[in-house]
């Protein structure tokens, strides 16, 4: 399943944001996370290229944990 980038510099050069669907800004729970130490655009390029990996492993982790929990279901 390919994925949009979730990762971005906001206008503030000491800040990113976790794009989310349906969340417009941090004050709708949005994340953003301040660093004063900014890796760089690249870094973010990197996370960008990473998240659909780990959002596969995180589905699969939980998907296991229900499975074990619930047993499996049809």
């Amino acid at each position: 399943m390919a994925t949009e980038t979730v990762i971005e510099r906001s206008d503030k050069g000491y800040k990113f944001y976790v794009r989310q669907k349906d969340v417009k800004n941090a004050s709708e729970g949005g994340i953003k996370f301040y660093t004063w130490h900014i890796p760089s655009d690249e870094w973010a390029a990197e996370a960008n290229a990473l998240h659909p990996a780990v959002v596969a492993a995180s589905r699969e982790k939980n998907a296991k944990q229900m499975r074990h929990l619930f047993g499996e279901h049809p």
